[in-house]
């Protein structure tokens, strides 16, 4: 969930509760110091990327924790990265992209079909990774592609951009629309189900930095980019679980008014979601004709794709995995489909599972609650 580093240093700087076991206040005191060295190294890789930038000409916005861990964070070893996520325009990609390959950076990851991301407007980011397993995320859209309506145009993001550090080259999303970036990232591109802990405290935590949140201006941030349900999932929990004073008319604004990402926000909720599922609701977000392009990717792959999923030996045979792919996507759908006849609900509501997962969340974030 990526609190344990922000558990060790609530305890570390209070009382560790009484007799809580060594081994555990071993294994959290081990998570913020890994975290501290992860951090460490991509801070590091994160100036020699900006330098290069910089020196390319090319504008760049931090997002979420390349944004968020040495600023709103008392201490950069509290959120833990996984990758640096960095947002270009898209005319600027090729470049950004040559200057990391300069750096020793690589694409690690195939896609489905060679262009679907970037040329074909079904996609967001590029992921590149160098030697020392620092991972990087360029991103030219937030959520989904130019087809997918849960991207709010490219415009919208770079007009919310602000230079919060005139020394440093580069640019953060200003605090509102910040907020509203990681609530969509948690509700529509992971789902609730599968929201950790930190995307949480995040938002409760950009919530406290700002003197005062202009919550007009965030509700209508919220209907220019469609994501209103989102921002209203995740300032429930931070409320809920932060005692953070959410103004009732917020709350009950977002409630109200029709969003059109209710309904995914919703499904991606749910715990146990299958693959065709999962799937069927990222081809929903998209236009007609992007609809077919991905479905077609789905099921013919580019062999360099079969390659990198199924890793044939020998290489050649990768043609024969097709078959393969094809009887496992068959089942997965005919398993998904008696599951919807077995609950009589279209897309079932999995209450014990979610509501366990919650129970569990909540008990961790008490710790962690505004009162500290």
């Amino acid at each position: 969930e990526g609190v344990g580093p922000l558990l060790y240093w609530h305890f570390k700087n209070e009382n560790w509760p009484p007799g809580i076991p060594k081994g555990v206040a071993a294994a959290l005191m081990g998570q913020y110091y890994s975290t501290l060295g992860q951090n460490t190294m991509l801070f590091r890789e994160l100036d020699r990327i900006l330098a290069a930038f910089a020196e390319a000409n090319i504008p760049v916005i931090l997002l979420k924790g390349a944004a968020l861990a040495q600023t709103i964070y008392p201490d950069p070893a509290l959120r833990p990265m996984g990758d640096l996520d960095l947002l270009v325009e898209k005319d600027d990609l090729e470049r950004a992209v040559a200057s990391a390959q300069n750096l020793g950076y690589w694409e690690d990851i195939v896609e489905l079909r060679p262009g679907l991301s970037w040329e074909m407007g079904l996609g967001h980011h590029i992921h590149l990774q160098n030697e020392q397993h620092a991972n990087l995320e360029l991103h030219w859209r937030l959520i989904g592609g130019a087809d997918d309506w849960r991207s709010p145009p490219a415009e919208w993001v770079w007009a919310q951009a602000e230079q919060s550090d005139p020394k440093k080259p580069y640019q953060v999303l200003n605090t509102h629309a910040h907020i509203l970036y990681i609530s969509a990232h948690q509700a529509l591109q992971h789902g609730l189900a599968n929201a950790r802990l930190i995307w949480f405290y995040d938002v409760y935590v950009l919530l406290k930095a700002e003197n005062t949140i202009d919550w007009g201006a965030l509700i209508t941030f919220s209907q220019e980019t469609d994501w209103g349900a989102s921002l209203s999932a995740v300032l429930s929990g931070v409320a809920k679980c932060f005692d953070y004073p959410v103004p009732e008319f917020v709350l009950q604004h977002l409630a109200e008014t029709a969003s059109r990402d209710a309904t995914l926000v919703r499904q991606r909720a749910e715990s146990g979601v299958t693959r065709t599922e999962s799937v069927w609701q990222v081809v929903s977000a998209l236009k007609g004709s992007s609809k077919l392009k991905l479905v077609w990717a789905y099921l013919f792959p580019s062999p360099a794709r079969m390659r990198y999923r199924y890793r044939p030996k020998p290489a050649w045979l990768w043609a024969l995995y097709y078959p393969y792919r094809w009887g496992d996507i068959f089942c997965d759908i005919i398993g998904t489909g008696l599951t919807q006849l077995r609950s009589n609900l279209p897309w079932r509501t999995r209450r014990s599972q979610r509501n366990s997962k919650n129970r569990a969340k909540l008990s961790v974030l008490g710790v962690l609650c505004g009162k500290n």
